[in-house]
């Protein structure tokens, strides 16, 4: 079950303006831009919630599209969705505040470690990884699409 404290936090990713906050209650304890889905890769909009936690890992992916990758050393993921989708660290670019990934959120290395460190579960050095299983899940993500009219 979740701790009171840790109801408290939350992060609001912003796919219309790219922007990503962090909130404790009400109090926005930090602030960055990021890069969300683009084209045919979208980032899922509505609740989720911080699941799987580990300090690296080797991404790939192989789509009829020929928009497939394959990226060893993606630091710092935080898994929102069992699709795959993560915030994570970016090395590749730093196009942030535009759509450009292929659905999970790029962020710069350091907001990717400290929004590591911030959410639940806490990840120790001994562990390196954790995964949770619902409803036992960390800090909830409110990915949002705001109406541009």
């Amino acid at each position: 079950p979740q701790r009171k404290n840790q109801r408290l936090k939350k992060i609001v990713a912003d796919v219309t303006y790219q922007t990503l906050s962090c909130f404790e209650g009400e109090t926005e304890v930090f602030f960055c831009r990021m890069s969300s889905g683009a084209g045919d890769f979208y980032t899922p909009v509505g609740s989720l919630y911080t699941w799987w936690k580990t300090f690296s890992i080797h991404m790939s992916a192989n789509t009829a599209s020929d928009s497939g990758y394959d990226t060893p050393g993606v630091a710092w993921p935080t898994f929102i969705s069992g699709d795959g989708v993560a915030i994570h660290a970016v090395f590749w670019h730093n196009d942030f505040g535009q759509k450009r990934s292929h659905g999970c959120i790029n962020v710069m290395p350091e907001a990717a470690k400290w929004i590591f460190r911030w959410t639940y579960p806490h990840v120790s050095l001994n562990q390196h990884e954790i995964k949770m299983t619902w409803p036992d899940v960390g800090t909830e993500v409110k990915v949002i699409q705001r109406s541009l009219l």
